[in-house]
C-alpha cells in the first residue's frame, strides 16, 4: 500500500481523529503520507508523522476542519475545486482541488492537487480576450471572427459599413457580403484561414451603398 500511495503523483495522506480529554475531535494526526506530499510541503515522512494538521496549518481550523468532522459523521467525501487556502508552510496563497473521504469511523484520506497556475493561466487568457474584446469593439476598423463560414462576432463599426448592427450578422453567412465575382476567390481564402493558414489580401465586401 505505501509503495502504491507513493507511486501517486497527487499528495495523499491518512489522518486519525485527535480528541481532548472530553472526547471531542480537536484535530486530526498524520497517521501515513505518500512521498508527493513530503515534497509538496518540503517535510519528511518523520516530520509529519503524529503532528497535527491543526498545529502544522491553524488556518485549517476556521476552513477545512469542520467539513472534516462532517465526514466522520456522515461518510459522504467532500469534493472542493479551486478552494483557496493561505498555506502556513508554503507561506504563499495557493487555490487547491480537495477529496475526503472517510477511511475508519475515526479516519480520514485526503487528496490534494495544487491549481494555482491552472486558475492563474485562465485568468491570463480571459483578461486577454477582455482586452482584446475592448480593443475590437472600439475601433474604427471592422473586426470579425468567422466560424465555418458564418459570422461569429462581430465589431460595432460593421453597422456604419454594412447598414446592419452587429446582433444582424452574427450566425450569417459571410458570402452575403461578398461581390458575386469574387465569392469563388474568398471561398479559397476561407478554406486557407480553416486549415490553420494566415491570408493578408484585400477583398470587396457589398457595403450600405451598394
Amino acid at each position: 500500500l505505501q509503495a502504491s500511495s507513493d507511486a501517486m503523483l497527487d499528495p495523499q495522506v491518512l489522518l486519525d481523529a485527535a480528541t481532548d480529554p472530553s472526547g471531542q475531535i480537536v484535530d486530526f494526526l498524520y497517521a501515513e503520507v505518500n512521498q508527493a506530499a513530503c515534497d509538496y510541503l518540503g517535510l519528511s515522512r518523520e516530520e509529519l508523522l503524529g503532528s497535527g494538521v491543526v498545529e502544522t496549518t491553524p488556518g485549517i481550523k476556521g476552513t477545512l476542519l469542520p467539513g472534516y468532522l462532517r465526514r466522520l459523521d456522515s461518510g459522504e467525501p467532500l469534493l472542493l475545486d479551486d478552494f483557496t487556502y493561505d498555506n502556513e508552510i508554503l507561506l504563499d496563497t495557493r487555490l487547491y482541488d480537495l477529496r475526503v473521504t472517510r477511511a475508519t469511523p475515526t479516519s480520514l484520506v485526503l487528496t490534494w492537487r495544487d491549481v494555482t497556475e491552472r486558475f492563474q493561466g485562465a485568468q491570463r487568457i480571459a483578461n486577454s480576450e477582455r482586452d482584446y474584446r475592448l480593443l475590437a469593439e472600439n475601433s474604427s476598423d471592422i473586426v470579425i471572427h468567422v466560424r465555418d463560414g458564418r459570422f461569429a462576432w462581430v465589431s460595432p463599426s460593421v453597422a456604419e459599413v454594412l447598414g446592419a448592427p452587429p446582433a444582424y450578422w452574427v450566425g450569417r453567412q459571410v458570402r452575403e457580403i461578398i461581390a458575386d465575382e469574387d465569392a469563388a476567390a474568398v471561398a479559397d481564402r476561407l478554406a486557407t484561414l480553416n486549415a490553420g493558414g494566415t491570408v493578408r489580401q484585400r477583398i470587396r465586401v457589398v457595403g450600405v451603398d451598394g
